[in-house]
């Protein structure tokens, strides 16, 4: 059977080798479409997840609304009317009762580390240079524990925060806009104090732009006192033992309390969906190729059945049954996008290879590709898969004809 199949192949050796070369191409497409977002993708999430903390609970900001002043200005008044509706928030942000989130989180044994946090909307001041940012007041100690922040220092040392002292590490963004470098020191702007100056004691560079242009880090007692809210926390940023735990615990969490908890994924939810959009175009377009794939082997074996008709017939009076002549076409298909896929998969993992040798700069410094094994196969069962079922009807087709039919019609 086998013999006559390869026979069958050879015969048409330029559509065989036109339809191994589109089951060869959608497949390289696919491995490298692949291996290109979805290591663009891992980069990404290992940033999101690994720069911050896999769950956050954040203080939930109470905002003034009519009724709130109704009871508080006019309880004796049966009706108000307000010309303007009252808005704002009623006071900053805060986590109430930090010490018992504490306690809660220290016997949690899925936690790994949690660091509190207060963060504030600053003006960072060198000179006539004045530059809107965040100023995060962190725990130098346990926040080193709960994201890899100190991992991209470019100069000074992360730990120069411990113990305070007015003290704030920059990234380089923000640091490059001032025209300030290490040991520098410039003045910091809550908007309700004097300015407030602080020393350059490191530079980081996450590559995030939005991050690294605009976000100060300081000692959380620092920041407390700059804001002149001692002991309060806006943040605790909490890293688990697994990440996969996050939307369980924080699930869990924010049954039970006022606060507002967020998994990691929670918080970048418009950017993991970018992600479903790009994993959509990337199987559009991998299936559209292996569609026109799928439709060349169709076509050479329709046009083999129709040609071999009178060995189809000889082979049934020779005693081969209709599963048989099925076999024998169901095989040159498989024999097609098996060869392809495999020839598919070899030029995939050679453009991947190349790939990640290119040097893009931004974020990265070499293109991310993504080598997993589980890539590979997904790309050998599509082709498998493809040839499987367009060689089907052809193959059936062949199963179905009979010998005193062929006869009878003279071919």
């Amino acid at each position: 059977m086998f013999f006559l199949a390869f026979r069958h192949i050879f015969a048409r050796p330029k559509q065989s080798l036109l339809t191994l070369l589109g089951v060869a191409l959608g497949t390289t497409a696919f491995i490298t479409f692949a291996a290109i977002m979805t290591g663009f993708q891992s980069f990404i999430i290992d940033q999101l997840v690994n720069n911050d903390a896999y769950v956050k609970i954040s203080a939930k900001e109470k905002m003034v609304t009519e009724q709130d002043l109704n009871v508080s200005l006019f309880k004796d008044k049966s009706h108000v009317f307000w010309v303007t509706t009252p808005s704002g928030r009623q006071e900053s942000a805060k986590i109430n009762y930090p010490l018992g989130w504490f306690h809660k989180l220290d016997r949690d044994p899925r936690v790994l580390a949690y660091s509190p946090l207060i963060g504030a909307m600053v003006l960072y001041i060198k000179g006539g240079i004045s530059l809107s940012g965040k100023l995060q007041g962190v725990d130098p100690v346990n926040q080193a524990k709960v994201t890899n922040i100190s991992n991209y220092m470019i100069s000074g040392d992360y730990q120069s925060l411990t113990g305070g002292g007015n003290r704030v590490i920059l990234g380089v963004g923000l640091a490059k806009k001032m025209g300030s470098k290490l040991s520098d020191t410039i003045l910091i702007s809550v908007g309700k104090a004097d300015l407030i100056p602080f020393k350059i004691s490191g530079i980081y560079k996450t590559g995030i732009v939005n991050i690294d242009d605009s976000i100060g880090y300081a000692h959380l007692r620092d920041v407390q006192n700059a804001l002149s809210r001692p002991s309060e926390i806006t943040d605790i940023a909490i890293r688990l033992t697994d990440v996969e735990d996050a939307q369980t615990f924080a699930a869990e969490y924010a049954a039970f309390t006022d606060e507002k908890v967020q998994s990691w994924d929670q918080s970048n939810a418009s950017i993991l969906s970018v992600f479903s959009l790009q994993d959509f175009i990337r199987t559009f377009i991998t299936v559209a190729i292996m569609v026109v794939a799928s439709f060349g082997i169709y076509n050479i074996l329709n046009i083999l059945v129709n040609q071999k008709r009178k060995d189809i017939g000889i082979l049934r009076s020779f005693g081969f049954d209709p599963s048989e002549i099925q076999n024998l076409f169901m095989v040159q298909g498989l024999f097609l996008g098996i060869s392809g896929g495999i020839i598919g998969l070899f030029f995939g993992f050679l453009m991947s290879l190349y790939l990640s040798t290119l040097k893009i700069g931004g974020m990265m410094d070499t293109m991310r590709v993504n080598f997993s094994p589980r890539l590979y196969l997904m790309g050998i069962a599509m082709a498998v898969g493809a040839s499987v079922l367009s060689s089907y009807l052809p193959a059936r087709a062949a199963g179905k004809l009979n010998p005193i039919d062929i006869v009878r019609s003279g071919e």
